[in-house]
């Protein structure tokens, strides 16, 4: 720079301490790093910053040291998505709809080099009523795992793996089907909770403003609910049906037949 040396510059040497800036104290840096802009189309740069945030501050908080810890801690129940496995596994019988025992099935050979039978297999269904099939139900291993090939090509969508979180969108839309967060270096996805479905024809009818057992029938989440319980009898669809009002009560009383006779007159009278 023109107007001094090297050996007189007081960003080398150090400044003065005439100098007006000298007693200028610098601002602290940020700890943590703002995320840029988002790396893949289909998540808005403001939705992208608000997912690094948000898992980011889960995982600091599940991860977190905990004192007094007497027992071991409790095995995640839920599914993990796993880039090595080579198919759908779950050693959780209540995870499986449609289930189909096979019999002389090759066993299945898990992590630690052990093979175990197979149980069976399945189908299952995901957050967000995704629907995944050919799940083996395997006794003995504390995961259910989530084969990322076989996911991506079921339900035709893309998986980002990012540091405490990814994401699963489809391919042709980009519409986002899936965020799940990263613990313990276990990308995790949670199970949907079976309690709404399991219940009657009864209420299901009342829920859907009173549509016909047939129709209730043809609806893909409750066609595993008994026939048993399908109604016969809604109060509030004979009342809703009715087009007029009931005939109200006559005060009329006779002895005999014809002793009252109703007739119309036709014509000019």
């Amino acid at each position: 720079m023109d107007g001094h040396s090297k050996d007189g510059c007081f960003k080398k040497m150090g400044y003065r301490d005439w100098w007006p800036g000298k007693k200028v104290k610098p601002k602290p840096k940020a700890a943590c790093v703002e995320a840029g802009p988002s790396p893949i189309s289909g998540i808005t740069d403001e939705l992208y910053r608000l997912f690094v945030k948000h898992f980011k501050d889960e995982s600091i908080s599940e991860m977190g040291p905990k004192a007094n810890l007497a027992s071991r801690e409790r095995i995640y129940d839920g599914w993990v998505v796993d880039t090595c496995a080579t198919e759908h596994v779950t050693h959780r019988d209540d995870f499986l709809t449609n289930k189909v025992v096979h019999g002389n099935q090759i066993p299945i050979t898990i992590p630690n080099g052990d093979k175990i039978p197979i149980m069976g297999e399945g189908e299952h269904t995901l957050p967000r009523g995704l629907k995944i099939d050919g799940v083996l139900h395997v006794l003995n291993f504390n995961y259910n795992l989530l084969y990322v090939h076989k996911l991506a090509k079921k339900l035709h969508c893309a998986i980002t793996f990012f540091p405490d979180f990814f994401v699963m969108h489809k391919l042709v839309t980009r519409d986002l089907i899936g965020v799940c967060n990263c613990i313990g270096g276990l990308y995790r996805m949670g199970t949907m909770e079976r309690k709404a479905f399991a219940t009657t024809f009864e209420v299901w009818h009342k829920r859907l403003d009173h549509p016909s057992s047939n129709k209730i029938s043809n609806l893909d989440f409750i066609k595993n609910v008994p026939s048993s319980s399908k109604i016969e009898v809604c109060d509030a669809c004979f009342k809703a049906k009715h087009t007029r009002l009931p005939f109200p009560i006559s005060e009329i009383k006779i002895a005999s037949c014809f002793d009252l006779i109703h007739c119309e007159c036709v014509g000019e009278v």
